[in-house]
């Protein structure tokens, strides 16, 4: 088994049911560990060390960890097992908009939900940058793609969202973690987009969708 995992996390990229199969390999509960690190730094289990705080994995003492910060922000070991998932940018942001829907109906306040206004279009009015090209605002700093597809490529694996149970099949062979994927976090809302607004929201994710394509191109072509 891998001693140090960690997962670069792009909102919507099935980070739920990730974190989850990971927390599960070490026999735990994994709603319960994701509680438990919504309020603590880490959480042990077995003498794995889990966490999503930013202290202690700029400090490598963690067996698995995950965030949302970008991939400049950290130092981490060279013997670190890292990896990512891509999914399709246009698919990703309309599952935001979903997620966000399906919590306000629910009553459960997110800070996003600032930027849902009344419509689509309003969510793509206020949407902040780092959130509607995510895959760009982890890996790069200026929102290059080149060094982001650069910095993608140290990742010692790349998910593809398209055929996430057989890239877990292969993550789980890859660190040594039993994981097995179960779905979580589906939303109950589903709303259609009209052609107008896809239109615009492919061309706000021109550069996104660039990255997204060499990273999907290379992953398909090498065999991860």
């Amino acid at each position: 088994m891998r001693k140090q995992v960690y997962f670069y996390h792009v909102m919507k990229t099935a980070g739920t049911a990730i974190n989850f199969a990971f927390f599960s390999s070490a026999g735990a509960n994994p709603k319960e560990v994701y509680n438990i690190l919504n309020e603590k730094e880490y959480h042990q289990i077995k003498g794995l060390v889990f966490t999503r705080g930013f202290d202690q994995i700029s400090s490598n003492r963690f067996s698995y960890g995950f965030s949302h910060e970008p991939f400049y922000n950290f130092s981490l070991n060279e013997n670190a097992f890292t990896f990512t998932c891509f999914r399709d940018p246009a698919e990703r942001v309309i599952s935001i908009w979903n997620a966000l829907l399906t919590q306000k109906n629910r009553g459960n306040y997110r800070p996003g939900h600032k930027w849902l206004g009344s419509s689509f279009s309003e969510f793509l009015d206020n949407i902040p940058e780092p959130v509607l090209n995510g895959y760009l605002s982890m890996f790069s700093r200026g929102l290059c793609v080149d060094e982001g597809y650069a910095n993608v490529l140290t990742c010692d694996k790349v998910l593809l969202f398209e055929r996430l149970e057989k890239d877990i099949v292969g993550l789980s062979r890859a660190t040594g973690w039993p994981l097995c994927l179960n779905r979580v976090n589906v939303s109950d809302v589903s709303e259609t987009i009209c052609s107008i607004d896809r239109k615009r929201l492919f061309l706000m994710l021109e550069k996104e969708y660039d990255l997204y394509n060499r990273v999907r191109e290379k992953v398909l072509h090498v065999g991860q």
